[in-house]
């Protein structure tokens, strides 16, 4: 019997832009209260959330200075991204993070990523998503 395998993406604008923005996820379950970094609450299919565990808030630690967020789609505002960039420049530096191309949401300097998109490796039908992404890094000034 052939396997199949199931590849999903992180769809979502929101957490794109709260990874950019190096915001934490404050949770709180039966075992007590724990703060994850955004950049790492999204797993491949899922979340670090245990069954007993809700969000009780976010938290930015940093106003920006700077913060872009562009979204390619194919129809209106209510629709998914095909791709997205969050960009967001604080004392730290900058970071930006990709939405709608992999299981959970890479982040990173600019040249981080742009190096990623440089050794990534892309399934067969999303290979034009490298294109887009780069010209929204580009239109967002990283």
């Amino acid at each position: 019997m052939e396997q199949k395998v199931c590849n999903a993406i992180v769809p979502g604008d929101v957490s794109v832009a709260l990874t950019a923005l190096n915001a934490n996820v404050n949770i709180a379950g039966l075992e007590g209260a724990r703060t994850v970094p955004m950049k790492d609450f999204y797993i491949v299919l899922g979340n670090v959330l245990k069954p007993d565990e809700i969000i009780t808030d976010i938290v930015v630690p940093e106003k920006p200075s700077k913060g872009v967020f562009l979204k390619s789609r194919t129809r209106g505002a209510i629709d998914f991204a095909t791709a997205s960039v969050a960009l967001s420049t604080t004392s730290q530096g900058t970071t930006v993070a990709l939405g709608g191309v992999a299981p959970i949401i890479p982040s990173g300097t600019p040249e981080e990523i742009r190096s990623a998109l440089g050794n990534a490796t892309p399934l067969s039908e999303n290979r034009y998503k490298i294109n887009i992404v780069k010209h929204l890094l580009s239109e967002a000034g990283a």
